[in-house]
Order: C-alpha cells, then structure tokens, then sequence
C-alpha cells in the first residue's frame, strides 16, 4: 500500500509527540500526589491514637503541642465533641503533666471555646482534684 517511509515516518513523529506527554503526565502525577499528602492535618482519631501511645515526656510534648495546633477549637457538638472532650481528660491524666502546666493548659482551652467553658473547667478540677488525692 504505503512504502515503509510513509509508516515509519509516522510511527516516529508519533513517538516524538507522544513520549513527551506521557513523561510530563507521569511526572505531573507524582508531583500532585506528594503536594497533596503534605498538607494533610491530623484528625481527632489521630491525635487520641498519639496520646495513648505516650512513653516519655517529649512524646507528651509532642502530643500536647500537636493537639494545641490542630484541635484548640472544640468542633461542633456531637461524638466529635465528646472525643475532643476524653482528650482533654486523657492529657490532663498524664503523669508528665504538671499542676501549673495543667491550669495554663486548661485557661487556653477556655479561651478558645468559650461556649463550652464549663465542660472544660469541669475536667480540669477533676483532674486537679485526682491529683491532690495522690
């Protein structure tokens, strides 16, 4: 039909426009699915699973801080509130927490949410309440 120029003329000026693209898709993949796992925030589920995995005092550090960035406000009502809640009280049970720490701890959480202000208070007596029995 064709001569073999006609076919291999083609077959390269495809390859030579095709190869490109497919690099650049490949390439643009990658690069999108490392920019998206970046910015990825911790959850609720994820700080609780930190704190119950505390084993010295820079893993509380560590948690307390983590907690502070990504979870100082109280969500919404509901079980989220009440996870965000035993948090709190998990934190405040720690052995690494001092009695001073504790009522700094406990006066930021107030001033950040102050909808649920006794909620918060209510926990940090408790928990100041515990340790005088100690």
């Amino acid at each position: 039909m064709y001569s073999i120029w006609f076919y291999l003329f083609f077959w390269g000026l495809a390859i030579v426009i095709a190869l490109p693209i497919l690099i650049i898709s490949i390439v643009w993949l990658i690069l999108r699915n490392v920019s998206a796992t970046k910015n990825l925030t911790p959850t609720l589920f994820d700080i609780q699973i930190l704190i119950e995995n505390i084993k010295s005092e820079s893993d509380f550090r560590l948690s307390i801080q983590t907690f502070l960035k990504y979870a100082r406000k109280a969500p919404p009502g509901g079980s989220e509130l009440q996870q965000w809640l035993s948090i709190i009280e998990k934190l405040n049970a720690s052995k690494y927490l001092e009695t001073q720490t504790l009522i700094a701890f406990g006066k930021e959480l107030e001033e950040a949410n102050a909808s649920i202000k006794q909620s918060i208070t209510h926990i940090i007596n408790t928990s100041l309440k515990e340790r005088r029995k100690k």
